[in-house]
């Protein structure tokens, strides 16, 4: 059973994870997106409040009051603000993946130039997918639609509007792989700028032992501890 001092630091985790995607700069306009977290054990889950009529955006996420529970049914549990349409996004993939733990929606600019260009990204010997979300995600039907598209995938392209939803068994993981499919989609759109960006060779075999001893073993860990260390230290300060 969760502690009340585990969910409190879930909260934190939600309003570190605002601060960290907007100081990487990994939003438009003036800052929309919004990270989730799922309480442990529970159909509840913790995310900013609809802020954007009071002129904030997800830069101005600066505490636990800016927070509200809800659960996989919509319902405000807690909180004083309303809860905005597209938590249906995070509510949607939590019903869907018993696994997930954690839920990013952002506007990374690069990734979203790939979604208007009906581009997927390419990810570790796979690709970031696109799918149309035909003008938003915000009702059941919808939602249950764009579960179908995620199926166990950890990234996806939305087009319509342009959009990058990441998902992982924690927050802080779907955080990190919003800040790493900006890094390949950056890199990639310099490519295509600079030239035509050739095929990669097919090393399939190789690749995948790569993946396996690498990515699996040892840049998990990394990506995981180090990285979330870093971006912390980098954009809030030393993490308690």
């Amino acid at each position: 059973m969760i502690t009340l001092s585990e969910v409190e630091q879930l909260k934190q985790d939600v309003v570190d994870s605002c601060q960290i995607l907007y100081k990487e700069h990994l939003w438009e306009w003036f800052g929309e997106g919004h990270p989730s977290a799922r309480i442990p054990g529970t159909d509840k889950v913790i995310i900013p409040g609809h802020i954007h009529p009071y002129g904030r955006g997800m830069g101005g996420v600066k505490s636990v009051d800016d927070l509200i529970v809800i659960d996989t049914q919509m319902k405000k549990i807690s909180g004083k603000y309303d809860s905005m349409n597209e938590a249906m996004v995070h509510v949607s993939a939590y019903k869907a993946r018993p696994d997930i733990g954690g839920v990013v929606y952002s506007h990374p600019p690069h990734c979203d130039i790939f979604a208007e260009l009906d581009r997927p990204i390419p990810w570790y010997g796979k690709e970031i997918p696109i799918w149309d979300s035909k003008g938003g995600i915000a009702d059941e039907k919808r939602g249950k639609a764009f579960a179908k598209a995620l199926g166990k995938k950890e990234a996806i392209l939305l087009r319509n509007p342009f959009s990058l939803v990441t998902t992982a068994p924690t927050l802080r993981e779907a955080v990190l792989t919003v800040y790493m499919a900006e890094n390949i989609a950056r890199r990639q759109y310099k490519g295509l700028v600079i030239g035509k960006i050739p095929p990669a060779p097919d090393h399939e075999p190789l690749l995948k032992e790569w993946f396996t001893t690498y990515v699996e073993e040892y840049d998990t860990k990394f990506r995981h501890l180090d990285m979330w260390r870093f971006l912390h230290e980098k954009n809030i300060g030393p993490n308690s």
